[in-house]
């Protein structure tokens, strides 16, 4: 099977602004696919931020609620057939903001910065250099994504309590992977003790267990807002409901691929998600 296209999962799209190391992940995705003749979709784009990102990156395609939600065929064709309607006319007029915010041309609304082209990592990495000072492991992934969220808890004012033990060896698991589950699972947490009106306090601890075969990864967060579930997925409290919980189930699929076991509960005001995974090659 010919491959010609790659899709980038929201996962790394959502919050991209606020992100040096999905923002440089991204980078790199699109440089590589690009350098085998593939081209780039990025998917996900919910915010103008995360779009004047993106521009900089120059993916070949964006999808996304910012651009447009799933409609019924009457109300597609209102919107973007019948040039008469009131519809057609409002999107046209959104359409060509959106296209001056992905590059056609410079806004008064979009910061200088992101207009320039690639500085907009160089200056996240800046604002970023006060966060990476801090080590908590040796595993330059894993120590980076951490020092990023101490950085957002210390921003929010919540208690971020971290414990990696020196034997836990991550190196088995790939780089995007490491993202993949921490970034994930951490945002969530961040963004649930952040609404808490007291007690913001979320703790991360990653230790090995039965003789250094298996990692296991425990993050707890207090919460004011019992989960909703849909079936056996987490929703989010957001907006777009149906189209959230999806960086939750893009850590399942991780933890997976490596027969590793996911758990999460919520008990008296509190989330408790316990990763475990096998340290043996695949």
């Amino acid at each position: 099977m010919e491959i010609n296209e790659v899709k980038i999962d929201r996962c790394f799209v959502s919050g991209l602004q606020h992100s040096v190391y999905n923002c440089r992940l991204i980078s790199n995705m699109i440089e590589l696919s690009h350098s085998e003749q593939l081209r780039v979709c990025c998917e996900g784009v919910e915010t103008e931020e995360e779009l004047a990102v993106l521009r900089t990156l120059h993916p070949d395609l964006l999808q996304g609620y910012l651009f447009s939600k799933p409609y019924e065929a009457e109300t597609f064709a209102r919107h973007y057939i019948r040039g008469d309607s009131e519809e057609h006319s409002q999107w046209e007029a959104y359409r060509k903001r959106l296209y001056q915010l992905s590059g056609g041309e410079k806004t008064q609304e979009m910061p200088e910065r992101a207009c320039e082209q690639g500085n907009i990592i160089e200056e996240m990495e800046k604002q970023a250099l006060y966060v990476t000072k801090e080590i908590f492991c040796t595993d330059k992934i894993v120590n980076g994504v951490v020092s990023e969220k101490n950085g957002e808890a210390k921003n929010k004012n919540i208690e971020f309590r971290v414990n990696i033990e020196p034997t836990a060896d991550l190196t088995f698991l790939d780089d995007i992977d490491k993202i993949g589950i921490l970034g994930n699972l951490l945002d969530n947490a961040m963004e649930a003790a952040g609404k808490c009106r007291d007690n913001k306090s979320v703790a991360l601890d990653i230790y090995t267990s039965n003789n250094n075969h298996f990692i296991v990864l425990n993050i707890q967060n207090t919460s004011e807002t019992a989960p909703l579930k849909k079936g056996t997925r987490f929703l989010s409290t957001k907006k777009n409901q149906e189209n959230h919980g999806i960086g939750l189930e893009y850590v399942k699929n991780i933890v997976a691929k490596y027969q590793g076991f996911l758990n999460i509960k919520y008990e008296d005001g509190v989330y408790y998600v316990r990763v475990i995974i096998p340290k043996y090659k695949r």
